[in-house]
């Protein structure tokens, strides 16, 4: 029964993604009318496009069923990178849209923007004051270790470089791969 609810799932999911969410923002963005060019320019045109990419992103991820198994090396995790880079995308590209594209802001991106703001203006300050102070010393702390063990390990491999039989050693080796 797990099967059959899990397909059920895929199949509107996939149904929302592909067919659901684009035919949504064709028609919001009145495509049909075919618009000027200064349109694509516009806050309403690229955060509706932000947020299509981030929504579809964020469904594929959500999907029970992959259309490329994890299981397959390198492509099984790749479409999952990619879903989540789309979403990634979607976002900047609504921040984009918000801060340089033309005309006002529409009515039903007030609300979103209004409560990021209102989040960021109340998380930031708690941010800068309480925990950065906490992670510069273990930053610190952490990078004057790190960077001696770079220069002692980049000082031995210029060292085993310079000696002509151990670069013929590794060509050899590289060869018989």
């Amino acid at each position: 029964m797990g099967f059959l609810k899990n397909l059920t799932k895929q199949i509107l999911l996939v149904a929302i993604i592909f067919y659901g969410l684009p035919i949504f923002w064709y028609t919001y963005n009145g495509m049909d009318d075919d618009p000027e060019s200064e349109y694509f320019l516009s806050v309403r045109f690229l955060m509706s496009t932000g947020s299509l990419l981030a929504f579809m992103g964020m469904a594929y991820v959500t999907l029970p069923i992959d259309f490329v198994p994890d299981w397959i090396p390198i492509l099984g995790k790749l479409d999952d990178l990619l879903a989540k880079m789309t979403f990634g995308g979607g976002i900047m590209m609504c921040y984009m849209g918000y801060q340089f594209g033309s005309g006002e802001v529409p009515r039903e991106f007030q609300v979103p923007v209004t409560a990021v703001r209102t989040v960021h203006g109340a998380v930031m300050p708690v941010v800068k004051e309480k925990i950065v102070p906490l992670i510069v010393p273990a930053m610190q702390a952490i990078a004057v270790p790190m960077k001696v063990a770079a220069k002692a390990v980049f000082r031995i491999v210029l060292q085993k470089v310079q000696d002509p039989e151990t670069v013929m050693n590794l060509a050899d080796k590289a060869r018989e791969l």
